[in-house]
């Protein structure tokens, strides 16, 4: 598999993303996507976990992954 016309070789990878309650240690939201990282996606599993359980605000920790400020403001 090639990228578009660079000819780089690209594996086909998968990506799971999850979001979890730190008091019960329970998965709350989980999404899968064929992107090689998660770059931009913690405001929306932030929101799917804010949805399911039913809380506002929501307090987010997040690892090294997550390296740009703006995507580390907390979701309102």
């Amino acid at each position: 598999m090639h990228s578009g016309g660079d000819n780089r070789p690209l594996d086909v990878c998968y990506d799971n993303l999850a979001t979890v309650d730190s008091k019960h240690k329970l998965i709350v939201a989980f999404d899968v996507t064929n992107q090689a990282n998660d770059l931009g996606k913690l405001c929306a599993m932030s929101e799917k976990a804010k949805e399911v359980m039913g809380v506002e605000p929501l307090c987010n920790l997040a690892d090294k992954g997550f390296y740009d400020g703006e995507i580390l403001q907390l979701v309102r």
